[in-house]
C-alpha cells in the first residue's frame, strides 16, 4: 500500500508540474498575444455566422454559442456535422475559417516550440525564475558540494526539489544538473547576497536554506564569512520564518551569524584534527563516526517525531522498543525549546498604564531591541527516567541497509 500511494503521489505530483508549466506558458507575453489575436478573429467569425444563418428556416444557429461550438468543432477538424451553415455567406465563411485553422495551428506550434526553447535556454543559463515550494537551497559552493548534493537529493522523499544558487561556469552546471536528471535539481545563478537573485530562487516559499563557505581550497575563502551573513540578513528579510544553516571558515564569526538569524552553525573543516587523533589513540571511534556518515550504507543516524504512544514515557522504555520493533539504537533525544526575550515577556498580564507606555514606545522596533524564537538541543544518553514530551523527536542509529 505505501508503494501505491508513493505511486500515486507521484503521478499528482507530474500532473500539478505539467499544469504549472502550460499555465507558465499561457502567461507568457508572447503567448497572450497570439492567443489574444486568434480569440478575437474566432469571436468575429463566430459572431458573423450566426448573423448571416440563425434567420434560416429551420437553422441549428438558434444562440451564438451554437455558432461557437460550430467553429470550435470544424477549426479542430472533428467534423461532426450536427451544425453547418446552409447560405452562401456562411459556407464562405467554413472555408475561411478552415484556411484560418492551418495558420492559428501553425501559429501556436511555433509559439509553444518558441517558449519551449527559450525556456530551456534560460534554465540552462540559470535565469529562469523558479516555481518549487518547500525546497531546499543551496547557496555557494565549494569542494564538498556535489556530495551534499547527494546526499540532499537522497533525502529527499517528498520531491520538494532543490534549487543550487551560485556562479559555477555553464558547462559544470549542465553536467551537474544531467548527473541529477532523475532528481528535481533547479539552478539559478547569480551572486547569493543579493535580493533579485534569491528571488529567483522563490526564496519566500523555501523551506531551508543552506550557506556554503563559498571558495575553493586552493584560492581561499576570501570574504565568505562576511558574504554568510549578508545572505543570512537578506534571506530573514524575504521569509522570516525560513530555516538558515550556514557553514562557516572561521568559528569566531559565529555569533555574528547567530545574530543574523541563522539557526545551525558549521564550521568548515571542523572535526577533523579530532578524527585524526582518534585514528591513532583510539581507532574504533574514527571507524565509527566514518561508518555512520557513510552515505553506501543510507541513513543509519535518523531522527522521528515521538510515536504517539511513546509520549510522556520514560528514556529507557522508548529505547527498548525501538531496539525490539526496529532493531534501533536510541541514543538521544531532539527538543526545540523557546529561548530569548519578547516585548510580550516584560509586561504584565493586567496591562497597566507603563505596560501601555512601554508597548508605544517599542512598536516597530520590536526585532532591533528583542528576540524570541526557538532553539534546536540535543540531549545525548540522557538519563532513563526523562521523559519524552510531544514535540520530542527520537535520535537513533537504524539498522544498515548497505547495497551490494
Amino acid at each position: 500500500m505505501a508503494e501505491v500511494g508513493a505511486f500515486f503521489r507521484e503521478q499528482v505530483r507530474r500532473t500539478r508540474d505539467r499544469v504549472a508549466v502550460l499555465w507558465d506558458w499561457m502567461m507568457h507575453a508572447s503567448t497572450l498575444r497570439t492567443l489574444s489575436v486568434i480569440g478575437v478573429l474566432l469571436m468575429v467569425l463566430a459572431i458573423a455566422v450566426f448573423e448571416a444563418e440563425h434567420y434560416v428556416p429551420g437553422t441549428r444557429f438558434q444562440s451564438l454559442f451554437d455558432a461557437i461550438y460550430w467553429l470550435v468543432v470544424t477549426s479542430a477538424t472533428v467534423g461532426y456535422g450536427d451544425i453547418a451553415p446552409q447560405t452562401t455567406l456562411g459556407k464562405s465563411l467554413a472555408l475561411g475559417l478552415i484556411g484560418l485553422s492551418v495558420v492559428m495551428m501553425s501559429l501556436l506550434t511555433a509559439a509553444i516550440a518558441s517558449w519551449l526553447v527559450e525556456r530551456r535556454i534560460m534554465e540552462g543559463k540559470g535565469m529562469e525564475r523558479i516555481g518549487l515550494k518547500n525546497h531546499v537551497v543551496l547557496c555557494g559552493w565549494n569542494v564538498n558540494a556535489r556530495s551534499l548534493v547527494d546526499a540532499l537529493v537522497r533525502t529527499d522523499s517528498e520531491r520538494a526539489g532543490v534549487v543550487l544558487v551560485n556562479e559555477l561556469p555553464e558547462e559544470e552546471v549542465n553536467e551537474l544538473l544531467y548527473v541529477n536528471r532523475a532528481h528535481l535539481v533547479k539552478f539559478v545563478r547569480g551572486d547569493f547576497v543579493r535580493e533579485s537573485v534569491l528571488d529567483r530562487a522563490n526564496i519566500r516559499h523555501a523551506r531551508s536554506v543552506i550557506i556554503l563557505a563559498d571558495g575553493k581550497v586552493e584560492t581561499g575563502f576570501a570574504k565568505a564569512d562576511e558574504r554568510a551573513v549578508l545572505a543570512a540578513l537578506t534571506l530573514k528579510a524575504m521569509n522570516p520564518a525560513i530555516t538558515i544553516v550556514a557553514e562557516l571558515v572561521n568559528r569566531e564569526n559565529a555569533s555574528h551569524l547567530r545574530r543574523a538569524g541563522v539557526q545551525h552553525v558549521v564550521v568548515y573543516g571542523e572535526n577533523h584534527d579530532f578524527l585524526l587523533a582518534q585514528a591513532v589513540r583510539a581507532p574504533g571511534v574514527t571507524l565509527a563516526i566514518q561508518e555512520i556518515l557513510n552515505p553506501s550504507i543510507g541513513h543509519l543516524l535518523q531522527q522521528v517525531p515521538t510515536p504517539g504512544p511513546l509520549v510522556d514515557h520514560e528514556f529507557a522504555e522508548v529505547s527498548r522498543q525501538f531496539r525490539e520493533k526496529q532493531r534501533a539504537l536510541v541514543i538521544g533525544v531532539v527538543s526545540e525549546e523557546e529561548h530569548g526575550v519578547g516585548l510580550t515577556d516584560i509586561l504584565s498580564a493586567d496591562m497597566s498604564a507603563i505596560d501601555l507606555f512601554i508597548k508605544k514606545q517599542f512598536e516597530g522596533m520590536e526585532s532591533d531591541y528583542f528576540f524570541k524564537g526557538k532553539k534546536t538541543q540535543v540531549r545525548l544518553n540522557p538519563p532513563d527516567n526523562y521523559r519524552l514530551k510531544k514535540n520530542d523527536q527520537v535520535l537513533f542509529l537504524a539498522e544498515p541497509t548497505r547495497s551490494g
